[in-house]
């Protein structure tokens, strides 16, 4: 009969040291991953969040109307003005307001807060007497603290004859030129959580042709 001899203590210590350190880097790779797939699916969901609020920002552009403001002076100037990081045109309908308790045009603005790294986009219920800086907004902040940049462009066609050519500019036409509406508008927009930066694909929106005007609402 063959000598059956059990294992030594230190074999079973090193057997033992041996299980507990293969435990405690399966355990780590099982928390790594999971904390990366939890970070991935909250990275998916401010995406998400921004496509979804680009989409509807982008909605409301499209139908950007040529109406009228009137400033200190009495004068009459297209509500549409465009800078490279804010935005201020008019709408022939609210996002923030139920389609049933909406009423004429509404100004829609989108601008950018490099203190705050959001976006803000604001609306409210279009008078062409009332100045921009007395208008009552309702705000809407989006991806605040994530947002490393922003940008918008405007798209106009510029020359005459054989020379035509389309052009972005990083402002929208004055106030009061003929041509103030732009063909279409481009929106850039870089996101950042940590120190991991997202380029979004820039979203071009087309301005539909034809705008209506406005009616002339009293004093």
């Amino acid at each position: 009969m063959r000598n059956q001899r059990g294992f030594t203590l230190l074999e079973l210590l090193i057997a033992i040291t041996l299980l507990a350190a293969i435990t405690a880097i399966l355990a780590a790779g099982f928390h790594l991953s999971l904390r990366s797939w939890e970070a991935g699916r909250g990275r998916m969901e401010g995406h998400y969040d921004f496509t979804e609020g680009m989409g509807l920002i982008a909605g409301q552009l499209k139908s950007a109307r040529a109406v009228n403001l009137v400033n200190e002076k009495n004068e009459k100037v297209i509500a549409f003005h465009g800078e490279a990081e804010k935005l201020l045109f008019v709408a022939n309908a609210p996002r923030l307001k139920a389609l049933t308790d909406a009423d004429g045009f509404y100004l829609q603005r989108l601008s950018f807060d490099a203190e705050k790294k959001s976006l803000l986009f604001s609306e409210a219920p279009f008078n062409p007497h009332t100045p921009v800086e007395e208008v009552k907004w309702t705000d809407v902040p989006m991806g605040e603290g994530t947002v490393k940049g922003f940008k918008c462009e405007y798209l106009y066609r510029e020359g005459a004859g054989s020379d035509v050519k389309d052009v972005w500019r990083e402002k929208s036409a004055g106030d009061k030129d003929v041509d103030a509406m732009p063909l279409a508008v481009r929106l850039s927009l870089t996101v950042e959580e940590g120190n991991d930066p997202f380029v979004w694909p820039p979203l071009i929106v087309r301005i539909e042709p034809g705008a209506a005007v406005a009616p002339e609402v009293a004093r």
